[in-house]
């Protein structure tokens, strides 16, 4: 992409090219040009920065996010070693099942 002094070098060369006589019909347009071409660079440079700080902010997000992963994983080894007792407990909630209360012919045990 030009930068701003190329691009008016361009049209500069573009204007001697047409001559004087022809370069006022054509001024009012390449003004529009020239603003246009302004514009863009700025919201180029704009966009840009902001893409730099959000890059920025998402490296940072990541950092504390992979922090916040290591602190889950030890918490979840911890719980892991906690379940055992507790599907002793679900041993004896199946026990009280309806279908484990009653044998084959009907009756209650």
């Amino acid at each position: 992409m030009l930068n701003l002094e190329e691009f008016n070098n361009l049209l500069n060369e573009i204007r001697s090219i047409v001559g004087e006589e022809n370069s006022a019909l054509i001024s009012e347009k390449l003004l529009t040009v020239v603003s246009n071409y302004t514009l863009s660079l700025e919201n180029n440079e704009k966009l840009s920065s902001e893409n730099e700080s959000l890059k920025t902010r998402n490296d940072e997000l990541l950092k504390a996010n992979a922090k916040l992963y290591e602190q889950i994983g030890y918490k979840t080894e911890e719980k892991q070693e906690e379940e055992p007792p507790k599907e002793e407990e679900n041993d004896e909630e199946e026990d009280e099942k309806p279908e484990n209360l009653i044998n084959e012919k009907g009756e209650i045990i």
